[in-house]
């Protein structure tokens, strides 16, 4: 229970705000797009809107790889774990962009 405690304190809350930011902003990238899809709409407008949503993702998930590549505490938590971070980060974007 003890190192339990220990990591819960070691993980970086930065890290945890822009990973949340990154999963809204997919998520609501994804719902919006199946709405389109499932409505078949199509146009410049229904367009501009999931590029601007892809866009916000895009951006949010830039801050994350970012603070992961300069947060000390991250990049020890990784190693500590003998987790990697960036490459858990590339994987899992590439499998939910690529459905």
């Amino acid at each position: 229970m003890r190192n339990r405690e220990s990591f819960n304190t070691a993980v970086c809350p930065d890290y945890e705000t822009f990973l949340k930011q990154c999963q809204a902003a997919l998520e609501i990238w994804e719902e919006r797009r199946d709405e389109v899809c499932r409505a078949r709409l199509a146009g410049t407008e229904q367009g501009g809107d999931l590029l601007g949503l892809q866009a916000d993702f895009a951006a949010k998930y830039a801050q994350l790889r970012q603070h992961v590549d300069t947060c000390q505490l991250c990049q020890f938590v990784s190693k500590l774990g003998g987790c990697d971070y960036v490459g858990s980060l590339h994987a899992a974007s590439h499998a939910r962009v690529l459905l």
